[in-house]
């Protein structure tokens, strides 16, 4: 769930080595900073009262519930297959639930994968890889801390079951790429993503995807049928689509691997309409060589040879195919 990204610091061990890493990794600038939000430390007052609801639910939640990190909020529970406890739960006092930034439908979110219909192979690789240390972040972002410290504490029957879950989802359309010069204005909120400003005057894209909630108040509560806008510089889908077909230094098409449609093959992951903030970190991890597990070895040249602007035109694109 998006509303609750933010796990305790006091989970974290890092070792000096790890914190000499982090700290030569800040600030997250520039031409990829935009893809690395660093959350605001102060978060608005709990409204101990307040009952929220979504349409179509008959689940009714309070602020103290909505926050809860050992219950992930599942609004519709009749809408997808009982979900096993390490997704809904996660195991007191190590792991959060997978549900809490996944969400429990496995659609993601603002620079959040959504793991729904990847292969139950890929995400046990990459919860080794987080455990392990071969995938980290270019810039120290809480997202991958918080992965890193739940990998480590997972045990291998928690993990096969959420990704034995999550591999049997199918994922739906959650994005929409909408091509322009000026975006909204934004500012980073408490739970790690970045929301546009009410009332603000739009601002110049730049070099950069702005990836916002289509309704603010409904991503907060993990509305699963309320999805997201990504702005993206004007042409960046078309150029995008350019380099995918053509492939990168030298290397065969994207759909050689990632197969027909951007759909996923049983050697790589489906990226049709995942998050391009999502995506562009990952290009940028590989490319930096924060990213180095077995899973991402073939990447790695590729990643290499794309400058951001490239890697921008690559996320736009393939977010705006149909998953």
């Amino acid at each position: 769930m998006q509303r609750k990204v933010t796990l305790s610091s006091g989970l974290f061990v890092l070792t000096g080595a790890a914190m000499a890493a982090l700290a030569a990794s800040l600030p997250a600038s520039g031409p990829m900073g935009w893809a690395y939000p660093a959350a605001r430390s102060e978060r608005a007052a709990a409204h101990p009262d307040r009952t929220y609801t979504i349409r179509g639910s008959r689940v009714h939640l309070t602020d103290a519930q909505i926050d809860d990190p050992w219950a992930a909020v599942d609004w519709l529970p009749n809408e997808h297959p009982p979900a096993p406890s390490v997704v809904l739960h996660g195991r007191k006092p190590e792991m959060y639930a997978c549900g809490l930034c996944h969400m429990v439908d496995g659609q993601g979110g603002r620079g959040v994968p959504g793991l729904a219909g990847l292969s139950r192979n890929y995400i046990v690789a990459q919860v080794a890889a987080f455990a392990s240390g071969q995938r980290s972040s270019s810039y120290l972002l809480r997202d991958a801390l918080n992965m890193a410290t739940v990998a480590r504490a997972a045990r291998a029957g928690e993990v096969a079951a959420a990704a034995e879950y999550y591999s049997r989802l199918s994922y739906r359309p959650w994005i929409r790429v909408v091509e322009t010069k000026m975006v909204p204005a934004t500012a980073p909120s408490y739970w790690g993503w970045s929301d546009a400003i009410e009332g603000s005057r739009a601002e110049p894209i730049g070099l950069r995807i702005v990836e916002v909630a289509e309704d603010n108040r409904l991503a907060t509560l993990a509305d699963p049928r309320s999805g997201f806008a990504a702005y993206a510089p004007a042409g960046a889908v078309v150029r995008g689509r350019a380099i995918t077909v053509a492939g990168v230094g030298g290397q065969p098409p994207c759909a050689v691997c990632h197969g027909a449609g951007m759909k996923g093959t049983n050697i790589a992951p489906s990226l049709a309409g995942r998050s391009p903030t999502y995506l562009a970190r990952q290009l940028w991890d590989m490319h930096t060589g924060a990213r180095r597990s077995p899973s991402a070895a073939p990447m790695q040249p590729i990643a290499k040879a794309l400058d951001a602007a490239r890697i921008i035109d690559i996320a736009a694109y393939l977010a705006s195919l149909h998953p």
